[in-house]
Protein backbone atom coordinates (compact mmCIF):
# COMPACT_ATOMS: atom_id res chain seq x y z
CA UNK A 1 0.00 0.00 0.00
CA UNK A 2 1.52 3.05 -1.08
CA UNK A 3 1.02 7.03 0.27
CA UNK A 4 1.51 9.99 -1.34
CA UNK A 5 3.90 11.80 0.55
CA UNK A 6 4.41 15.86 0.87
CA UNK A 7 7.27 15.65 -1.41
CA UNK A 8 5.23 14.40 -4.62
CA UNK A 9 5.73 10.72 -5.13
CA UNK A 10 4.07 7.75 -3.54
CA UNK A 11 5.61 5.93 -0.69
CA UNK A 12 5.22 2.38 0.44
CA UNK A 13 3.64 2.49 3.93
CA UNK A 14 2.45 -1.14 4.27
CA UNK A 15 1.77 -4.80 2.40
CA UNK A 16 -0.95 -7.17 2.19
CA UNK A 17 -0.96 -10.53 1.55
CA UNK A 18 -4.33 -12.27 0.29
CA UNK A 19 -4.69 -15.72 -1.48
CA UNK A 20 -4.59 -15.70 -5.53
CA UNK A 21 -6.30 -17.62 -7.55
CA UNK A 22 -6.01 -16.66 -10.98
CA UNK A 23 -3.31 -17.10 -13.91
CA UNK A 24 -0.23 -18.71 -12.94
CA UNK A 25 -2.04 -18.83 -9.49
CA UNK A 26 -4.25 -21.89 -10.80
CA UNK A 27 -6.43 -20.30 -13.38
CA UNK A 28 -4.34 -22.23 -15.57
CA UNK A 29 -4.41 -25.81 -13.70
CA UNK A 30 -8.07 -27.13 -14.31
CA UNK A 31 -8.14 -28.99 -11.00
CA UNK A 32 -7.53 -25.96 -9.07
CA UNK A 33 -9.62 -23.78 -10.88
CA UNK A 34 -12.48 -26.06 -13.24
CA UNK A 35 -14.83 -23.21 -13.20
CA UNK A 36 -14.82 -19.24 -13.99
CA UNK A 37 -17.23 -16.67 -14.27
CA UNK A 38 -17.34 -14.03 -16.57
CA UNK A 39 -19.84 -11.10 -16.27
CA UNK A 40 -20.14 -7.94 -17.74
CA UNK A 41 -20.91 -4.46 -15.92
CA UNK A 42 -21.22 -1.26 -16.92
CA UNK A 43 -21.30 2.25 -14.82
CA UNK A 44 -23.25 5.09 -17.03
CA UNK A 45 -20.92 7.79 -16.73
CA UNK A 46 -17.87 6.39 -15.91
CA UNK A 47 -14.18 7.36 -17.95
CA UNK A 48 -12.64 4.28 -19.42
CA UNK A 49 -9.54 5.56 -20.19
CA UNK A 50 -9.23 6.30 -16.21
CA UNK A 51 -9.43 2.82 -15.11
CA UNK A 52 -5.97 2.12 -14.12
CA UNK A 53 -3.72 1.41 -11.04
CA UNK A 54 -5.10 1.85 -7.60
CA UNK A 55 -8.97 2.63 -9.10
CA UNK A 56 -9.15 -1.34 -11.10
CA UNK A 57 -7.61 -2.93 -7.16
CA UNK A 58 -10.51 -0.30 -5.39
CA UNK A 59 -13.18 -2.16 -8.12
CA UNK A 60 -11.99 -5.39 -7.70
CA UNK A 61 -11.90 -5.14 -3.29
CA UNK A 62 -15.41 -3.55 -3.82
CA UNK A 63 -16.85 -6.00 -5.90
CA UNK A 64 -15.78 -8.91 -4.37
CA UNK A 65 -17.50 -7.31 -1.10
CA UNK A 66 -20.80 -6.80 -2.89
CA UNK A 67 -21.22 -9.94 -4.41
CA UNK A 68 -20.50 -11.95 -0.73
CA UNK A 69 -22.56 -8.93 1.26
CA UNK A 70 -25.11 -11.62 2.30
CA UNK A 71 -22.28 -13.92 3.13
CA UNK A 72 -20.27 -14.07 5.71
CA UNK A 73 -16.60 -16.11 6.39
CA UNK A 74 -16.15 -19.44 5.12
CA UNK A 75 -19.35 -19.07 3.21
CA UNK A 76 -17.87 -16.72 0.88
CA UNK A 77 -17.87 -17.36 -2.42
CA UNK A 78 -14.97 -15.81 -3.62
CA UNK A 79 -12.39 -13.19 -2.60
CA UNK A 80 -10.57 -10.40 -4.42
CA UNK A 81 -7.56 -12.62 -5.19
CA UNK A 82 -10.55 -14.74 -7.22
CA UNK A 83 -11.00 -10.91 -9.69
CA UNK A 84 -9.20 -10.45 -12.64
CA UNK A 85 -10.26 -7.52 -14.69
CA UNK A 86 -10.32 -9.13 -18.47
CA UNK A 87 -11.20 -5.68 -19.96
CA UNK A 88 -12.37 -1.90 -19.21
CA UNK A 89 -14.13 -0.44 -22.46
CA UNK A 90 -16.30 2.67 -23.42
CA UNK A 91 -20.29 1.63 -23.02
CA UNK A 92 -22.19 2.57 -25.41
CA UNK A 93 -26.22 2.39 -24.99
CA UNK A 94 -26.78 0.84 -28.31
CA UNK A 95 -23.50 -1.52 -28.49
CA UNK A 96 -22.67 0.43 -32.15
CA UNK A 97 -18.79 1.41 -31.27
CA UNK A 98 -18.60 2.21 -35.10
CA UNK A 99 -21.90 4.59 -35.11
CA UNK A 100 -20.22 7.29 -34.36
CA UNK A 101 -22.05 7.94 -31.03
CA UNK A 102 -20.74 9.59 -27.70
CA UNK A 103 -20.06 6.77 -25.16
CA UNK A 104 -22.36 6.86 -21.93
CA UNK A 105 -19.85 5.27 -19.82
CA UNK A 106 -17.69 2.35 -19.04
CA UNK A 107 -18.38 -1.44 -19.68
CA UNK A 108 -16.15 -3.81 -17.57
CA UNK A 109 -15.76 -7.52 -18.00
CA UNK A 110 -14.42 -9.53 -14.83
CA UNK A 111 -13.52 -12.97 -14.45
CA UNK A 112 -13.96 -14.49 -11.23
CA UNK A 113 -12.12 -18.07 -10.32
CA UNK A 114 -14.00 -20.47 -8.60
CA UNK A 115 -10.87 -22.33 -6.43
CA UNK A 116 -11.01 -26.07 -5.98
CA UNK A 117 -9.40 -25.89 -1.95
CA UNK A 118 -9.44 -29.95 -2.62
CA UNK A 119 -7.17 -30.44 -5.29
CA UNK A 120 -3.80 -32.24 -4.57
CA UNK A 121 -0.74 -30.80 -5.63
CA UNK A 122 1.99 -32.74 -6.65
CA UNK A 123 4.47 -33.33 -3.73
CA UNK A 124 7.97 -31.91 -4.73
CA UNK A 125 6.34 -28.79 -6.77
CA UNK A 126 5.89 -25.52 -5.07
CA UNK A 127 3.90 -23.06 -6.84
CA UNK A 128 5.36 -19.18 -6.60
CA UNK A 129 2.91 -17.51 -8.55
CA UNK A 130 5.15 -14.49 -10.84
CA UNK A 131 3.01 -11.12 -10.25
CA UNK A 132 2.19 -9.05 -13.15
CA UNK A 133 4.18 -5.36 -12.90
CA UNK A 134 2.38 -2.62 -14.11
CA UNK A 135 3.89 0.24 -15.98
CA UNK A 136 3.50 2.48 -12.78
CA UNK A 137 5.38 -0.27 -10.45
CA UNK A 138 8.43 -0.62 -12.52
CA UNK A 139 10.86 2.03 -12.40
CA UNK A 140 12.56 2.52 -16.39
CA UNK A 141 16.01 3.08 -14.89
CA UNK A 142 16.11 -0.31 -12.44
CA UNK A 143 18.67 -1.77 -13.63
CA UNK A 144 20.62 1.66 -15.69
CA UNK A 145 23.48 2.57 -13.27
CA UNK A 146 25.89 5.62 -14.39
CA UNK A 147 29.13 6.88 -13.11
CA UNK A 148 27.27 9.89 -11.08
CA UNK A 149 24.82 7.63 -9.57
CA UNK A 150 28.03 5.20 -8.64
CA UNK A 151 29.77 8.03 -6.68
CA UNK A 152 26.83 8.90 -4.72
CA UNK A 153 26.12 4.78 -3.67
CA UNK A 154 29.48 3.45 -3.30
CA UNK A 155 31.12 0.34 -4.61
CA UNK A 156 29.54 -2.13 -2.63
CA UNK A 157 25.84 -0.97 -3.04
CA UNK A 158 26.47 -0.36 -6.42
CA UNK A 159 27.64 -4.30 -7.05
CA UNK A 160 24.97 -5.28 -4.38
CA UNK A 161 22.33 -3.80 -6.67
CA UNK A 162 23.99 -5.40 -10.06
CA UNK A 163 24.20 -8.63 -8.71
CA UNK A 164 20.46 -8.71 -7.60
CA UNK A 165 19.55 -7.84 -11.11
CA UNK A 166 21.79 -10.19 -12.58
CA UNK A 167 20.09 -13.06 -9.88
CA UNK A 168 16.74 -11.92 -11.06
CA UNK A 169 17.38 -12.16 -14.68
CA UNK A 170 18.79 -15.79 -14.60
CA UNK A 171 15.69 -16.94 -12.61
CA UNK A 172 13.16 -15.65 -14.83
CA UNK A 173 15.39 -17.40 -17.73
CA UNK A 174 14.85 -20.79 -15.98
CA UNK A 175 11.38 -20.33 -14.80
CA UNK A 176 10.56 -19.37 -18.56
CA UNK A 177 12.65 -23.12 -19.81
CA UNK A 178 11.06 -25.17 -16.96
CA UNK A 179 7.78 -24.16 -18.08
CA UNK A 180 8.09 -24.79 -21.51
CA UNK A 181 6.61 -27.81 -20.97
CA UNK A 182 3.88 -26.83 -18.82
CA UNK A 183 4.21 -26.66 -14.68
CA UNK A 184 2.78 -30.07 -13.07
CA UNK A 185 -0.84 -30.02 -13.14
CA UNK A 186 -2.71 -30.84 -9.74
CA UNK A 187 -5.15 -33.81 -8.83
CA UNK A 188 -8.98 -34.19 -7.91
CA UNK A 189 -12.25 -36.22 -7.87
CA UNK A 190 -14.95 -35.95 -10.27
CA UNK A 191 -16.74 -35.83 -7.03
CA UNK A 192 -15.28 -31.96 -6.60
CA UNK A 193 -16.82 -30.33 -9.89
CA UNK A 194 -20.47 -31.00 -8.47
CA UNK A 195 -20.37 -28.18 -5.19
CA UNK A 196 -17.96 -25.77 -7.45
CA UNK A 197 -20.25 -25.56 -10.12
CA UNK A 198 -23.11 -24.81 -7.81
CA UNK A 199 -21.10 -22.03 -5.82
CA UNK A 200 -20.68 -20.64 -9.85
CA UNK A 201 -24.45 -20.72 -10.15
CA UNK A 202 -24.36 -18.61 -6.58
CA UNK A 203 -22.09 -15.88 -8.07
CA UNK A 204 -24.84 -15.88 -10.79
CA UNK A 205 -27.46 -15.42 -8.61
CA UNK A 206 -25.97 -12.60 -6.40
CA UNK A 207 -25.22 -10.69 -9.75
CA UNK A 208 -28.78 -10.83 -10.43
CA UNK A 209 -29.95 -8.77 -7.42
CA UNK A 210 -32.06 -6.05 -8.10
CA UNK A 211 -30.05 -4.09 -5.51
CA UNK A 212 -26.58 -5.48 -7.06
CA UNK A 213 -25.12 -2.74 -8.88
CA UNK A 214 -26.17 -0.21 -5.91
CA UNK A 215 -24.34 -1.57 -3.34
CA UNK A 216 -21.19 -2.41 -5.29
CA UNK A 217 -21.73 1.74 -6.25
CA UNK A 218 -21.79 2.64 -2.80
CA UNK A 219 -19.20 -0.17 -1.43
CA UNK A 220 -16.90 1.63 -4.09
CA UNK A 221 -17.59 5.27 -2.99
CA UNK A 222 -16.22 4.44 0.57
CA UNK A 223 -13.75 2.74 -0.48
CA UNK A 224 -12.70 5.67 -2.43
CA UNK A 225 -13.52 7.77 0.58
CA UNK A 226 -11.21 5.93 2.64
CA UNK A 227 -8.34 5.83 0.53
CA UNK A 228 -8.90 9.90 -0.13
CA UNK A 229 -9.02 9.88 3.99
CA UNK A 230 -5.77 8.20 4.82
CA UNK A 231 -3.31 10.12 2.20
CA UNK A 232 -1.30 13.12 2.56
CA UNK A 233 -0.65 16.26 0.43
CA UNK A 234 -3.55 18.47 1.36
CA UNK A 235 -7.19 19.41 -0.42
CA UNK A 236 -5.28 19.77 -3.49
CA UNK A 237 -4.47 16.56 -3.99
CA UNK A 238 -7.30 15.31 -2.65
CA UNK A 239 -9.18 17.36 -5.66
CA UNK A 240 -6.69 16.06 -8.13
CA UNK A 241 -7.74 12.58 -7.22
CA UNK A 242 -11.41 13.19 -7.42
CA UNK A 243 -10.85 14.63 -10.61
CA UNK A 244 -8.82 11.21 -11.92
CA UNK A 245 -11.12 8.97 -10.58
CA UNK A 246 -12.72 7.22 -13.51
CA UNK A 247 -16.13 6.81 -11.17
CA UNK A 248 -16.58 10.52 -10.38
CA UNK A 249 -19.43 11.01 -12.51
CA UNK A 250 -21.23 8.21 -11.47
CA UNK A 251 -20.15 9.08 -7.53
CA UNK A 252 -21.86 12.47 -7.74
CA UNK A 253 -24.66 12.13 -10.11
CA UNK A 254 -27.58 10.08 -8.63
CA UNK A 255 -28.81 8.96 -12.27
CA UNK A 256 -25.93 7.36 -13.55
CA UNK A 257 -25.89 5.48 -10.59
CA UNK A 258 -29.31 4.48 -11.24
CA UNK A 259 -29.02 3.87 -14.80
CA UNK A 260 -25.36 1.48 -14.46
CA UNK A 261 -26.07 -2.15 -14.66
CA UNK A 262 -25.33 -5.73 -14.75
CA UNK A 263 -25.44 -6.52 -18.37
CA UNK A 264 -25.14 -10.46 -18.43
CA UNK A 265 -22.48 -13.67 -17.16
CA UNK A 266 -21.38 -16.95 -18.07
CA UNK A 267 -19.67 -19.62 -16.28
CA UNK A 268 -16.48 -21.37 -18.64
CA UNK A 269 -15.56 -25.15 -17.64
CA UNK A 270 -11.84 -24.94 -17.98
CA UNK A 271 -10.05 -27.52 -19.51
CA UNK A 272 -6.11 -27.79 -20.49
CA UNK A 273 -5.56 -24.73 -23.42
CA UNK A 274 -8.72 -22.88 -22.76
CA UNK A 275 -12.62 -23.85 -21.72
CA UNK A 276 -15.99 -25.06 -22.86
CA UNK A 277 -19.31 -23.09 -22.12
CA UNK A 278 -21.44 -24.66 -18.94
CA UNK A 279 -25.03 -25.05 -18.65
CA UNK A 280 -25.82 -24.46 -15.22
CA UNK A 281 -29.49 -26.28 -15.45
CA UNK A 282 -28.28 -29.38 -14.02
CA UNK A 283 -27.45 -27.30 -10.76
CA UNK A 284 -30.31 -26.21 -9.97
CA UNK A 285 -32.76 -28.04 -7.62
CA UNK A 286 -35.22 -30.14 -10.20
CA UNK A 287 -37.38 -32.10 -7.17
CA UNK A 288 -37.26 -33.24 -3.57
CA UNK A 289 -36.16 -30.69 -0.71
CA UNK A 290 -32.52 -29.01 -1.49
CA UNK A 291 -31.15 -27.29 1.77
CA UNK A 292 -28.30 -25.53 0.20
CA UNK A 293 -30.62 -24.02 -2.11
CA UNK A 294 -33.29 -23.12 0.68
CA UNK A 295 -30.69 -22.10 2.88
CA UNK A 296 -29.65 -19.50 -0.24
CA UNK A 297 -33.18 -18.28 -0.73
CA UNK A 298 -33.51 -17.57 2.98
CA UNK A 299 -30.28 -15.72 2.98
CA UNK A 300 -30.82 -13.99 0.08
CA UNK A 301 -34.65 -12.86 0.34
CA UNK A 302 -34.37 -11.95 4.04
CA UNK A 303 -35.49 -8.44 4.15
CA UNK A 304 -39.04 -9.24 1.70
CA UNK A 305 -39.59 -12.72 3.61
CA UNK A 306 -39.57 -10.68 7.09
CA UNK A 307 -41.82 -7.89 5.42
CA UNK A 308 -44.36 -10.97 4.48
CA UNK A 309 -44.09 -12.57 7.90
CA UNK A 310 -44.96 -9.39 9.50
CA UNK A 311 -47.68 -8.84 7.36
CA UNK A 312 -49.00 -12.32 7.69
CA UNK A 313 -48.79 -12.29 11.49
CA UNK A 314 -50.62 -8.84 11.37
CA UNK A 315 -53.46 -10.31 9.29
CA UNK A 316 -53.80 -13.36 11.68
CA UNK A 317 -54.07 -11.16 14.91
CA UNK A 318 -56.82 -8.82 12.76
CA UNK A 319 -58.44 -12.32 11.93
CA UNK A 320 -58.34 -13.45 15.41
CA UNK A 321 -59.48 -10.53 16.86
CA UNK A 322 -62.49 -10.33 14.49
CA UNK A 323 -62.93 -14.12 14.78
CA UNK A 324 -63.54 -13.64 18.73
CA UNK A 325 -65.89 -10.52 18.66
CA UNK A 326 -68.01 -12.42 15.57
CA UNK A 327 -68.21 -15.01 17.66
CA UNK A 328 -69.17 -13.54 20.65
CA UNK A 329 -71.84 -11.54 18.91
CA UNK A 330 -73.57 -14.94 17.40
CA UNK A 331 -72.96 -16.75 21.24
CA UNK A 332 -75.03 -14.01 22.77
CA UNK A 333 -77.51 -13.63 19.64
CA UNK A 334 -78.08 -17.32 20.31
CA UNK A 335 -77.58 -17.15 23.79
CA UNK A 336 -80.75 -14.65 23.55
CA UNK A 337 -82.96 -16.60 21.00
CA UNK A 338 -82.52 -19.93 23.90
CA UNK A 339 -83.53 -17.51 26.68
CA UNK A 340 -86.30 -16.47 25.41
CA UNK A 341 -87.44 -19.84 23.83
CA UNK A 342 -87.08 -21.09 27.39
CA UNK A 343 -88.87 -18.45 28.95
CA UNK A 344 -91.79 -19.02 26.31
CA UNK A 345 -91.85 -22.84 27.11
CA UNK A 346 -91.65 -21.59 30.95
CA UNK A 347 -94.79 -19.61 30.40
CA UNK A 348 -96.78 -22.12 28.57
CA UNK A 349 -96.44 -24.32 31.25
CA UNK A 350 -97.83 -21.96 33.78
CA UNK A 351 -100.84 -21.11 31.95
CA UNK A 352 -101.76 -24.96 31.80
CA UNK A 353 -103.86 -26.49 29.30
CA UNK A 354 -107.31 -25.76 28.50
CA UNK A 355 -110.11 -27.52 26.16
CA UNK A 356 -111.87 -25.96 23.43
CA UNK A 357 -115.40 -24.42 24.59
CA UNK A 358 -117.90 -25.24 22.32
Amino acid sequence: VSTFMSDGDCHETSREERECHIDACGREDPCRVPFVVHAILAFRGANAPLFTGRYRERFVEAFASAVNMNRVGKDELFGPGDVKVLMANHWYEDDDESGGNAPVGMKIVVEISIFNPGARLPADVVYEPVAEESPEDVSPNATDFNSEEAEGLGEDVVEEERLDTLHAMISAVKNAWNNLGGPPRATCDESDLYPLSRTALHVHMELERSTFMKELIIIMKEYGSTAKGGQGGGGGHEEASAWSDPFTPTFKTQSYADESAFLSSWTIKTEIGGGTFHDHSSDLPSRGFNKDYALYFLQSNAQPLLIALAVLLCVCCTGICCGRSCARRRYERHATALVERLASMEDERKRGKYAKVG
